[in-house]
C-alpha cells in the first residue's frame, strides 16, 4: 500500500513540473507572437494636419498646422488596439509624450511658387515611439503648392534710354522714360547711380568718358499704390549703359587744326578794345589817373592816335585731370595808344588845361571749350570767346601793366587747374596779321 501510494507520488511529482514547463512554454510563445504584432502596428497621421501656402508666386511659404486633436484621437485608438482596455499608466504617459513630440516640418517652406512640390515631414521622439509599440508611417508626403498670387513682372527698361551730350569735362545725361509704358512714366522713378560716375563743382558738373559704364537705377515712386506693390515686382532694379558720342576736350593740340580759333580770338581781343577804348573815352575818361573833358565843351576835343594791339604771347591752356579745366587758347596783346586834349576844370571858371597821356600795356583774350572728336584730330566747336581776367575793369587804361606784370595777372592764375604751354605765334602769322 505504501509502496503504491508511494510511486503514485512520485510518478504526479514527475507530470507536474512537465505540465508546467508545457504552460511557460506556451505563453512565451504566446507573448512572442503579441511582440510580433505590436511591433507591426502602424499609425498614420499624414492626415492630422492642415498645410497651406501664402502669399505670391515664386515668393510664397509654406506653412504646417497641427490637428492635435486628430492626432490624439489617432494615437488613443492605437493604445486600445495595442493594449486592449486596461492600459498602465506608464503606457499612458508614453503615448502623450509621443503625441506631444510629433511635429510637422515643410521643406522647403519659403520662395515656392505655384506647381512646386514640397515635402512634408512628420517628425517625433522615435524612442517614445518604440516604447509605445508604433510605427508612425508614412514618415513624409509630397505637397504641390497652388493658390499663390500671382506677381506681374514688370521690365522698367523697356523702352528706356539714355542719352550722352556735351563734352567729356562737362557731360549731360539725359534718362528718357518717353518710350516706357504708361505705368512705368506714372509709376517708376530713374536715377542715375552716383557712385559710376564722377562730378566737380558741388555736383555741378559731371565728367564721364566715352566708353565708360553708367549705372540707371529703377524703382517704384512715392506715388505707387501700397496695394499694387503687392502685385507688381520690377523685373530689373539696374541697368548699365556705355557713355558714347561726346565731344572731347583735347588734351594736346597737336593733331588740331585751331586756325580758326586763334583767328577768332585775336579778333575779338582787338574788336573788343577797339569798340571799349572809344566808348570809354566818352565825356570824363580816366587814363593813368588824368581826367580828361571829353564832353565837346572845349576844343579841341580828346585825340587818340597810334592806336596799336599786337598779339604778344599764345598760350594753350590743357586741363589737369579731374578739374573744371576745359581746353582753352589764351593771347597776350601788347596793347598801346596815345591821347592829347583837355584835362576836366578843378572848377568852373578855370581856364582848360592841355594834358597827353600814353597807355602801353597788356591785356589778354581767349577762347574756352573748344571741343574735338574722340581722336583729337576734327575740330567739333570752336568753344566759347571772351576777355580774360580783370580785362573788364579798365586796367586797360593805365599805364601799369609790364610784360611780367600781364603774364601774372592773366596767364598765370591759370596754372592751377591748367598746364600752360606756350604756342608759336609765327605759325598763325596769316590769320594774325590780316585781322
Amino acid at each position: 500500500m505504501k509502496s503504491t501510494l508511494k510511486r503514485r507520488v512520485l510518478a504526479l511529482a514527475l507530470v507536474i513540473p512537465m505540465v508546467m514547463a508545457v504552460a511557460c512554454k506556451k505563453d512565451s510563445s504566446e507573448k512572442s507572437k503579441d511582440s510580433k504584432k505590436k511591433a507591426e502596428y502602424e499609425v498614420d497621421i499624414s492626415q492630422c494636419v492642415n498645410v497651406s501656402a501664402k502669399g505670391f508666386d515664386g515668393m510664397g511659404v509654406v506653412t504646417c498646422e497641427a490637428d492635435s486633436k486628430g492626432i490624439s484621437k489617432t494615437l488613443k485608438q492605437a493604445m486600445k488596439d495595442i493594449f486592449g482596455e486596461d492600459v498602465k499608466s506608464e503606457t499612458k504617459k508614453a503615448f502623450t509624450n509621443l503625441e506631444n513630440s510629433i511635429r510637422f516640418q515643410a521643406v522647403p517652406s519659403s520662395d515656392v511658387k505655384n506647381g512646386d512640390e514640397v515635402e512634408i515631414k512628420i517628425l517625433f521622439d522615435e524612442k517614445l515611439a518604440d516604447d509605445c509599440n508604433v510605427a508612425i508611417t508614412p514618415s513624409s508626403f509630397k505637397f504641390t503648392v497652388s493658390g499663390l498670387t500671382e506677381i506681374e513682372s514688370v521690365n522698367a527698361f523697356e523702352g528706356f534710354q539714355v542719352t550722352f551730350s556735351g563734352a567729356e569735362h562737362d557731360a549731360q545725361i539725359i534718362l528718357d522714360n518717353t518710350g516706357c509704358s504708361d505705368f512705368v512714366k506714372n509709376y517708376v522713378v530713374f536715377s542715375l547711380d552716383e557712385s559710376t560716375i564722377q562730378t566737380i563743382k558741388n555736383g555741378d558738373k559731371i565728367i564721364v568718358k566715352n566708353g565708360d559704364s553708367v549705372t540707371v537705377t529703377a524703382k517704384f515712386g512715392e506715388n505707387f499704390p501700397s496695394d499694387m506693390s503687392e502685385v507688381y515686382v520690377l523685373s530689373q532694379a539696374t541697368k548699365s549703359f556705355t557713355a558714347a558720342g561726346l565731344e572731347m576736350y583735347p588734351t594736346s593740340i597737336d593733331q588740331l587744326d585751331v586756325t580758326e580759333i586763334v583767328k577768332l580770338v585775336n579778333e575779338q581781343g582787338k574788336g573788343f578794345l577797339s569798340n571799349e577804348i572809344y566808348n570809354e573815352m566818352e565825356y570824363y575818361p580816366v587814363i593813368n589817373g588824368a581826367k580828361f573833358d571829353h564832353s565837346g565843351i572845349n576844343e579841341p576835343k580828346l585825340v587818340i592816335s597810334d592806336f596799336s594791339v599786337i598779339p604778344e604771347k599764345m598760350y594753350y591752356m590743357q586741363p589737369k585731370a579731374n578739374t573744371d579745366g576745359t581746353s582753352g587758347i589764351v593771347i597776350l596783346f601788347h596793347f598801346n595808344f596815345h591821347v592829347s586834349g583837355y584835362l576836366f576844370p578843378m572848377k568852373w571858371n578855370d581856364p582848360p588845361a592841355t594834358e597827353e597821356q600814353t597807355v602801353d600795356t597788356y591785356v589778354a583774350a581767349g577762347c574756352f571749350q573748344f571741343t574735338t572728336d574722340d581722336t583729337q584730330s576734327t575740330l567739333i566747336s570752336t568753344g566759347n570767346l571772351g576777355m580774360v581776367g580783370d580785362s573788364d575793369d579798365e586796367t586797360y587804361l593805365y599805364n601799369d601793366h609790364t610784360f611780367e606784370a600781364g603774364y601774372n595777372t592773366f596767364i598765370a592764375p591759370f596754372s592751377e587747374n591748367y598746364v600752360v604751354n606756350e604756342m608759336d605765334l609765327s605759325a598763325y602769322a596769316s590769320v594774325l596779321t590780316d585781322s
